[in-house]
């Protein structure tokens, strides 16, 4: 009886069969190939779909994120995120529309519009391109949709938190301060967690509050509490404290400050004052001229750095500071008192008298301006307070400020000759002299209407 003996083939043999046997079938194996082709490309687009979708749910978090915790940082996250995703839909209407309402928030507002274009074209829905269109023009301090806007918040329009956002920032921008602060205390009525609404009114009620300065503690107190790390709300809470004579207590603010934030020269400068306050003369001493190693000529830095030379009667020092610092910001009320006092102690009188009669005339300008802002306050329209405002502030070489004033002037009545010329000469103070031409030539043309 005879036995087949076989063996079991090398491995040599083994792949040599593999590898021939799909040319005896050539069109079963095109058809595996295919079938894993397309398993393949499925997994790969299924995979890249998956990938859109987790960055926009993360979008999502980081802006739920924003309400209470670190505003513009989640913000910023969240449209990285979406920007992400749209490299995957790059058609997807809801991330366009997200990305644009993100943007605006971070008053990015060409990227906004790029986004609302996205979405017109991708078939939107016109009344919500319309609405968040409204909420750019006011942010950008433009409050024609104001009244449509409000009647949305009385409507109790889906969006409405982000309406009284948009609102309260376009009132803070033209110096409506009443409007924003009634914004800003419905904003947080409905959402008591908002933590950008608290930092905004602790800023709103430092400049509104006097000198008690109670609401703006307790406003900066509460954003804190929703998030210890908002910077803006220490340092906020860090120099009331500090204007209402705690200098301990905002000490601790200040230097918490500068451990996270060492580039900046605020919370230094504010550490600085503390320290000169609580009698820790060399300390403060240090840390002024840490400062002015950086900034040689801030006109801050060399007043405040000069109180502390005129304490220990260092006479000749604190005056040259203090010239230099006039000659940066020669209207600054605390550096003219100071000068006056430095050269009386001196025993140059008559000298010292003529700056504190500048000082005289300024504080007298500031509580004229004081007075105007009061009343600008608690009327709702008046351009030429408006003006007036910024008349006082030109004269105090204030003319950023100034030029705030104006713009919003102009908003209210953009058919002032006179508000134009004001406009050209705060531009040339602020060496802007395109600008100042042009805001020339609307006078001009204003006038030329007037009087035919």
């Amino acid at each position: 009886m005879n036995a087949r003996i076989t063996t079991a083939p090398t491995r040599r043999e083994f792949l040599g069969h593999l590898i021939r046997r799909p040319w005896r079938y050539p069109w079963s194996a095109l058809a595996v190939l295919l079938l894993a082709g397309i398993i393949g490309l499925a997994a790969y687009f299924a995979g890249w779909q998956i990938w859109g979708e987790v960055h926009y749910r993360a979008a999502l978090r980081s802006i739920e994120q924003a309400t209470s915790s670190q505003t513009r940082a989640n913000l910023e996250q969240a449209l990285a995120q979406l920007k992400l995703c749209l490299q995957v839909r790059p058609r997807s209407l809801d991330t366009h529309f997200l990305a644009a309402r993100t943007a605006r928030r971070l008053h990015l507002y060409d990227e906004a519009e790029e986004h609302l274009s996205r979405c017109k074209k991708l078939d939107g829905v016109p009344e919500a391109l319309s609405l968040e269109q409204a909420l750019i023009q006011v942010q950008r301090a433009d409050l024609g949709a104001e009244a449509f806007l409000w009647a949305c918040v009385q409507k109790d329009h889906p969006d409405k938190l982000l309406i009284l956002e948009a609102l309260a920032l376009g009132y803070l921008q033209t110096y409506r301060f009443k409007d924003a602060l009634a914004a800003l205390d419905l904003w947080l009525k409905e959402e008591p967690h908002a933590l950008q609404a608290y930092v905004w009114r602790a800023e709103l009620n430092k400049r509104l509050s006097g000198s008690d300065y109670l609401d703006a503690i307790h406003d900066s107190e509460q954003a804190l509490a929703l998030d210890a790390n908002c910077d803006e709300a220490r340092l906020n809470l860090a120099e009331v404290l500090l204007h209402k004579n705690m200098a301990r207590e905002a000490a601790v603010h200040f230097a918490y400050l500068i451990d996270r934030q060492p580039g900046n020269v605020a919370p230094t400068l504010g550490l600085a004052k503390c320290k000169y306050r609580l009698g820790e003369a060399e300390e403060a001493r240090k840390l002024f001229d840490r400062l002015l190693r950086v900034r040689p000529e801030d006109p801050e830095i060399l007043s405040e750095s000069a109180k502390l030379l005129l304490s220990t009667k260092q006479f000749g020092d604190a005056e040259e500071k203090l010239r230099r610092s006039l000659r940066v910001a020669p209207y600054e009320r605390e550096a003219l008192f100071d000068l006056s006092r430095c050269l009386e102690l001196q025993g140059r009188k008559a000298e010292a008298q003529k700056y504190r009669d500048e000082y005289n005339r300024v504080e007298k300008d500031m509580a004229a301006l004081k007075e105007v802002t009061r009343t600008i306050m608690e009327s709702h329209k008046n351009p030429d307070l408006r003006r007036q405002a910024a008349q006082i502030l030109l004269r105090n070489g204030k003319y950023a400020d100034a030029l705030m004033w104006l713009n919003s002037a102009l908003l209210e009545d953009p058919q002032s000759a006179e508000t134009w010329l004001l406009l050209a000469e705060c531009y040339q103070k602020l060496e802007k002299p395109e600008e100042s031409a042009v805001c020339r030539a609307n006078a001009a043309q204003l006038q030329r209407r007037i009087i035919p």
